[in-house]
């Protein structure tokens, strides 16, 4: 059986919301196209089958939701990348850009979407400003060492 927050998160990243009402968990679609066939299914699952489990899960991260956009719009705030250095980074430091535009990021997803304590949430932000931080200075030794 799927982890409810792997299959809302699916169903999310394709349009799907749900809505909380006192006496069952409904949804909408902004745009049925964009559902694949094994969504209906996973619809179904989720509020006939799964439903206490689902309106659980919504409450649990209505209740925690502002704490962790917090801390993430606190590291976008301070996060600058120079104009060029994604693309000099891809040719020159490979692991590291794929780091920072993959493996990261999707740790802190994919924490978001386990429900996973703050402290490890936290962690994996310091992780990805740190990388930055790393591929800035890099960045910048190396573009000093050209002039």
């Amino acid at each position: 059986m799927e982890a409810i927050a792997s299959l809302v998160a699916q169903l999310e990243s394709r349009g799907v919301q749900f809505h909380q009402h006192p006496n069952l968990v409904a949804f909408s679609v902004r745009d049925w196209r964009a559902l694949v066939p094994e969504d209906t299914g996973r619809l179904g699952e989720l509020i006939l089958d799964r439903e206490p489990e689902l309106r659980s899960f919504l409450e649990n991260r209505a209740a925690t939701f502002g704490a962790f956009a917090a801390v993430f719009r606190s590291f976008v705030c301070r996060n600058h990348t120079p104009a060029g250095l994604l693309p000099w980074l891809r040719e020159r430091a490979p692991h590291l850009y794929a780091d920072i535009t993959g493996r990261l990021p999707d740790r802190i997803q994919s924490l978001w979407e386990q429900g996973a304590s703050m402290e490890e949430f936290k962690r994996a932000i310091v992780g990805l400003e740190e990388a930055q931080s790393c591929a800035r200075n890099f960045y910048e030794e190396c573009r000093k060492g050209q002039g």
